[in-house]
């Protein structure tokens, strides 16, 4: 878990996905981030990283695609066949 308090910097800034990734060991070549926020969206860009946004009711989805995902989902139910047809 990474919160508030870990990072100097906190979102839209890319600080919390760098190290949230740098704790799992992973690269943001091989991070996918789900949010359903403008301000996820353009954290997770800012670090590399691959994201959905998930239209959650928040944010519309038309919103969330203005600030280009890598896609636009409904429902987290949708995210293993979209994960899925990426392989």
């Amino acid at each position: 878990v990474c919160g508030f308090e870990d990072s100097a910097e906190h979102k839209p800034a890319p600080e919390p996905i760098v190290n949230a990734l740098r704790r799992l060991g992973v690269g943001p070549s091989e991070a996918l981030v789900i949010g359903d926020s403008d301000v996820d969206v353009t954290a997770a860009k800012g670090a590399g990283a691959s994201v959905v946004a998930v239209a959650t009711g928040v944010l519309s989805a038309e919103r969330l695609r203005m600030e280009d995902p890598d896609a636009v989902i409904a429902s987290l139910s949708e995210l293993p066949g979209l994960v899925d047809g990426k392989r």
